[in-house]
């Protein structure tokens, strides 16, 4: 037998006593009913209706429906995906599946999904499961990779690796023993520790500061504008078997200095320019100089050109070059500074043979590869010449020769 359906036809299942209404009679309405009909709403799908006034509700229920779209749908006229359930118990408006709560939903594409879903036997899937809580008694076996989360924000285990993803994107792998960090790690908050144990470790302990411990003691803490250690003349900077390599400090205060040995380097970029130098700096005397000049201390306190004759700016006394003499290091004596002993880069190349001792010279703030002849002329070495360009190892002797 077929049977059609049209326009607004339907098939009328109810339970209880019909009275067929006359002119001169009414009818009963104790039954119950339920509709196999077309959704009057769109006239293309398939439903089957039970109306509210059957149980004494607000809304009718939907007990199944067939979309024109080849939907299926449960507790609703709005399913959303190739089987859509819904709690068919809510007495909620069916026209919209927002309205209902969802219980269990099948998509080609993304599986099984379901609010809740408990099994006491074997779920078994051929597919990729998605879930947004799992909860096993026992162990959960997969032949290649598991994972639980959504589609973009989950822990994906496959073979000897753990991962997490975030936003469709791969965070952090755990895979033999070893952490990959393919995202920014953020972990702020106060008191936070790093390390092995509570005794070495990374402390976050007090604001704006970080405390590094070893062996439960704290050695150094890092604040604003300070690395230091925690305690006075505690902890050491390397060892005499471990030296940090080089070291670039504007300025050092110490107690005691404890150096194996200083290392004056002709190549340094510290001498490449007239007034470059390395070694024992002074600055004081308010002078004028010229970078790579030598000047001898005046007995006011300030610094003038040296030459080995007299002259009205030595006072008329040539043995003033005698005096204490320096290298200048720049336009001004108490800024740039005055080098007493170390290598110097002079203004003008003695032009000596290299290791050739080198002498005070008749030209105002030289030196010179030979020594003075004339009369009263002061003979004092000053260093000795230690390249071709007018670096030199500047160590004046405090012995002098005043030629008769």
């Amino acid at each position: 037998m077929s049977l059609y359906l049209k326009g607004p036809q339907r098939i009328l299942f109810a339970t209880g006593s019909i009275l067929s209404p006359t002119a001169n009679t009414g009818h009963s309405r104790s039954f119950h009913r339920a509709y196999i009909e077309i959704d009057p709403n769109d006239g293309g799908s398939l439903q089957i209706r039970i109306p509210s006034e059957s149980f004494g509700g607000d809304f009718d229920r939907i007990a199944f429906y067939i979309s024109s779209s080849g939907k299926i749908g449960v507790g609703t006229q709005d399913p959303q995906t190739a089987f859509d359930v819904r709690d068919i118990g809510e007495d909620t408006e069916i026209t919209s599946s927002i309205a209902k709560t969802e219980v269990l939903s099948v998509d080609r594409l993304k599986g099984i999904s379901t609010t809740a879903l408990t099994a006491s036997g074997i779920i078994s899937a051929s597919g990729t499961v998605f879930g947004s809580g799992l909860t096993t008694a026992g162990s959960v076996t997969t032949q290649t990779v598991q994972q639980f989360g959504d589609i973009g924000t989950k822990v994906s285990f496959g073979t000897r690796e753990v991962k997490l993803f975030a936003n469709n994107s791969e965070g952090i792998t755990v895979k033999d023993g070893a952490v990959d960090i393919n995202t920014t790690l953020s972990a702020l908050a106060a008191d936070n520790k790093i390390g092995e144990d509570d005794e070495t470790k990374i402390d976050f302990e007090t604001a704006n500061e970080i405390h590094f411990y070893a062996n439960n003691v704290e050695q150094v803490y890092l604040a604003d504008n300070i690395f230091g250690p925690q305690s006075d003349s505690d902890v050491d900077l390397g060892t005499t078997g471990e030296r940090w390599k080089d070291a670039y400090i504007d300025t050092v205060t110490t107690t005691t200095l404890d150096a194996q040995y200083r290392h004056f380097d002709t190549g340094s970029s510290k001498v490449e320019s007239a007034g470059g130098s390395i070694g024992d700096i002074v600055k004081f005397g308010g002078s004028t100089t010229v970078a790579g000049k030598i000047y001898y201390l005046k007995h006011n306190g300030t610094w003038g050109e040296t030459n080995v004759t007299a002259s009205a700016e030595q006072g008329g006394c040539a043995q003033s070059s005698s005096l204490s003499i320096a290298v200048a290091l720049g336009t001004n004596s108490d800024t740039n500074g005055m080098l007493l002993r170390g290598m110097a880069h002079l203004a003008s190349d003695p032009e000596a043979e290299i290791g050739q001792p080198l002498f005070l010279s008749t030209e105002s703030g030289s030196a010179q590869s030979y020594a003075p002849t004339g009369s009263g002329e002061i003979v004092r070495i000053v260093g000795h010449q230690m390249s071709g360009s007018g670096i030199i190892y500047f160590n004046p002797s405090p012995d002098f020769i005043e030629v008769s």
